[in-house]
């Protein structure tokens, strides 16, 4: 934090015995000791901001999410100065997006599913992967949610 620009001119206004109250309100040291917003978001410095937006929207458990659901799992932990352009470029030039998005043309519509009266009557499976190893070799999670019940199991697999 000491290192990055917005960061030290935040702390040295936060040093002066005088406290201006744009920063008094809008910032403080938390209890682990970094500097934070009124919400608790961290004041992150702008040298991290590519790895946390690549942790946040890359990341094989983070969905390649759009920049609205992107920017608000964001704004729960971090802040920076022009956050939200950040972002909406991030977002904006992922490759993996960019292919995935679909081009021009009209959608199918929508058709309602029929009601399930039973546990497993209907259910949907997804496989997630290939994520780190773990300690005993999983590199898979076989995801199942059952329609009925709202309920999501998990089994590890190995391939």
């Amino acid at each position: 934090e000491h290192k990055d620009e917005y960061c030290r001119t935040i702390l040295k206004e936060m040093a002066k015995a005088n406290l201006s109250k744009d920063v008094k309100n809008k910032f403080k040291i938390n209890e682990k000791g970094l500097l934070v917003d009124i919400r608790g978001s961290i004041v992150t410095p702008v040298r991290l901001v590519p790895q946390i937006l690549k942790e946040n929207h890359d990341h094989i458990l983070a969905g390649h999410l759009g920049v609205g659901k992107t920017l608000a799992r964001l704004q729960r932990q971090y802040t920076w100065p022009c956050m939200r352009t950040a972002v909406i470029e991030y977002v904006k030039s992922c490759l993996i997006c960019n292919k995935r998005k679909a081009v021009g043309g009209s959608k199918a519509p929508l058709h309602p599913l029929p009601l399930v009266e039973g546990v497993w009557e209907r259910i949907a499976m997804d496989i997630v992967g290939q994520i780190q190893e773990s300690a005993k070799g999983y590199r898979y999670i076989l995801v199942i949610s059952d329609y009925a019940i709202r309920f999501v199991f998990t089994v590890p697999m190995r391939n």
